[in-house]
C-alpha cells in the first residue's frame, strides 16, 4: 500500500513519506479527508480489520508496544539502544515472511480476521 520503505524508528515501524504528511498534526485529531481513494476488496477488508482490531481497541502506546515485540522490528533495531534514533530500513521480505507465518499459525483469513485478537493478546502478554 506504500511505495517507500518501512524504517524501524524509536517509537515503531514508520513509512517516512506517510509520516511527513501527517507529522504536522502531532497529537491533534486528523482533519476530514476530501479526496477519496478507491481500494480493492482485499485492501478494504485489511484496512477495516486494522481499524477494528488495532486502532479501535489500542492506544498509541499499546500499538507501539506491539510493534516493539514483533521480530521484524526487533531484528532491524539490533545494535541500537532503546531510545536511540534509527532509520534502518526493515527488510520487506522478512516482514512478509513473519506476517505470513502469523496468518497461518492463527488462521487469519480475509473472510474472518477475528483471530488477530488471539495473536495480539499473546504478543502483549510477553
Amino acid at each position: 500500500m506504500f511505495d517507500d520503505d518501512c524504517e524501524a524508528w524509536v517509537h515503531g515501524a514508520v513509512y517516512p513519506n506517510v509520516y511527513s504528511v501527517f507529522r504536522q498534526f502531532k497529537y491533534a485529531p486528523l482533519p476530514s479527508v476530501e479526496e477519496t481513494f478507491e481500494f480493492g476488496e482485499q485492501e478494504q477488508r485489511i484496512l477495516n480489520a486494522v481499524k477494528k482490531y488495532y486502532f479501535d481497541i489500542y492506544s498509541a502506546k499499546a500499538l507501539e508496544e506491539i510493534c516493539h515485540r514483533e521480530p521484524p522490528y526487533i531484528e532491524t533495531r539490533e545494535g541500537f539502544p532503546e531510545g536511540k534514533a534509527c532509520h534502518k530500513v526493515m527488510d520487506a521480505e522478512k516482514i512478509s515472511s513473519y506476517y505470513g507465518k502469523v496468518v497461518q499459525k492463527y488462521k487469519i483469513r480475509l473472510s474472518d480476521m477475528s483471530n488477530i485478537k488471539v495473536y495480539l493478546s499473546i504478543i502483549l502478554s510477553y
